[in-house]
């Protein structure tokens, strides 16, 4: 058995956030994590169905291999590329944080929101600036406990099979 977070539903929930917010016809972004990892797959399936779902105007989606420093790199290019940008979707906070420096780097602190993923410790002063719209806590702590409650009940003979799914919540200021 899988124990572990709805990747997909908690990028949906980012998403729809970010949706909500802009209203349809929004100008984003995506700042994919390691395409060859099924967390990062999911997670831009999540952000691509709250784009379906909302309306909203995907100007162009990259990797950035969960890297901060590469995401605000992508991020400055983005705003070269594409200036009328008001929404970007990180699929994780990491990047988010080099977004938020690529935006406050060319003078638009807080004009374009910013939804991460993960509701790392230093995501939550920018959910309080404004600087981030949302994030997604995945309730790492629950994760090892069940992963390890199950492995040992797995050990005592029981049997699972498919996905035992943790908790997700969206986190905003």
């Amino acid at each position: 058995a899988f124990v572990g977070p709805d990747s997909r539903a908690g990028a949906k929930l980012a998403g729809g956030a970010l949706g909500k917010a802009l209203g349809k016809g929004g100008k984003v972004v995506i700042l994919e994590g390691n395409p060859e990892a099924d967390n990062a797959k999911q997670r831009k399936l999540g952000f691509d169905d709250s784009v379906k779902e909302h309306g909203l105007d995907l100007l162009d989606s990259k990797t950035a291999h969960w890297e901060t420093e590469e995401a605000n790199t992508l991020m400055t290019n983005f705003l070269t590329q594409h200036p009328d940008i008001q929404g970007v979707m990180a699929a994780n906070d990491s990047m988010a944080l080099g977004v938020v420096k690529a935006i406050d780097a060319a003078g638009k602190s807080g004009q374009i929101k910013v939804v991460g993923f993960d509701n790392i410790p230093a995501v939550g002063p920018l959910l309080k600036e404004g600087k981030m719209l949302a994030t997604v806590e995945q309730y790492g702590a629950q994760m090892a406990a069940m992963g390890i409650d199950y492995g040992l009940r797995e050990l005592a003979g029981e049997k699972f099979s498919g996905w035992v799914k943790t908790d997700v919540k969206l986190i905003t200021a």
